[in-house]
């Protein structure tokens, strides 16, 4: 997966997930110079630990992807483990109280109404 709302789904649905992101070169030594973070996905940022196996620029083939797979395919305990791993993450990172897109439709019917 590589969209930041993809491997929220994914998490959210439990899910194990590799994570893989190919940038433009001139792109990525921006971001990389901008951005000082560990990971780039939304679940392991949130969680600060690589829940998700994450392959950037030359880690981003077939070798280290299937390898990466081959994993979650071939053992049953640690796909579990991830997906719980990977339900609780989405629980933590839920806001307290009102969903975002409730707060939306109670301000559009607000606006609608006066």
């Amino acid at each position: 997966a590589c969209s930041g709302t993809v491997t929220t789904q994914l998490a959210l649905a439990g899910v194990p997930t590799v994570v893989a992101y190919k940038l433009n070169p001139i792109t990525f030594i921006i971001a990389k110079f901008l951005y000082k973070l560990r990971y780039i996905s939304l679940v392991n940022i949130s969680a600060e630990v690589e829940l998700m196996p994450e392959f950037l620029q030359k880690d981003v083939n077939s070798n280290t992807l299937s390898k990466a797979l081959r994993l979650y395919i071939q053992n049953d305990e640690l796909r579990d483990k991830i997906s719980k791993k990977l339900t609780h993450q989405i629980i933590r990172m839920r806001p307290k109280g009102k969903l975002g897109n409730n707060l939306a439709a109670e301000k559009i019917l607000e606006f609608v109404k006066n």
